[in-house]
């Protein structure tokens, strides 16, 4: 029996036996955001990465920078409009999957996780900023 680990756990949950809001949460292919980027969606991405991350490049687009652990980063997303919808990504997928799924808990119901998140951007061959 496989095991799932707690991130996957609550983001099934929320998706499964969320509250009766419109909820579209989950996750998205680097070549699903990719197209969306392309096709001039106005969407924004939260990087959840370090600062020194950071410097080594990001995904193209318009960003928010919170970095997931910090003291402060709850702070930081309850200032986010709820209704919005938010591409997460960090260097693999894992803490971004954390990140959307406390928002899920924090009541934003558009939360996607970029799966495999920059490396598989870059593995793709995308250029990145």
């Amino acid at each position: 029996m496989k095991f799932l680990t707690a991130p996957a756990i609550i983001t099934l949950l929320l998706t499964c036996c969320g509250s009766n809001q419109e909820q579209t949460s989950g996750h998205v292919s680097v070549e699903q955001l990719k197209e969306k980027i392309e096709d001039g969606e106005d969407i924004q991405l939260i990087d959840v990465r370090t600062p020194a991350e950071i410097q080594h490049g990001v995904l193209p687009g318009k960003k928010i920078y919170i970095q997931h652990g910090t003291a402060d980063y709850r702070e930081k997303l309850s200032q986010l409009d709820k209704s919005g919808t938010y591409y997460l990504y960090c260097h693999s997928g894992a803490r971004s999957g954390q990140m959307a799924a406390q928002m899920g808990t924090m009541g934003f119901r558009k939360v996607y996780n970029v799966v495999g998140g920059i490396a598989a951007w870059q593995r793709n061959g995308y250029k990145i900023e």
